[in-house]
């Protein structure tokens, strides 16, 4: 079974990751860590947009972090 909690976990994760590159990007004036640290941005948002879904209905959980789906109300954890 798909666990939304741990999709998110990953996204913050690679979020972190990508902010931290566009941190280091920034301070030493280097367009490709920039460009990295975008790509790893956007790219953690598309992630979180694919697979932060109810594992019974697929609907969208935005950022709620509930137990429960809004849509069907089962427990998602």
């Amino acid at each position: 079974m798909k666990k939304p909690k741990t999709y998110n976990y990953i996204f913050l994760a690679i979020l972190a990751v990508s902010i931290i590159l566009l941190l280091i990007g920034a301070v030493n004036e280097n367009v490709a860590v920039l460009g990295v640290g975008l790509l790893l941005v956007f790219g953690s948002f598309v992630f979180r947009a694919i697979t932060f879904r109810c594992p019974y209905c697929g609907y969208y959980l935005g950022r709620r972090s509930g137990t429960y789906c809004p849509h069907c109300k089962k427990d998602i954890e």
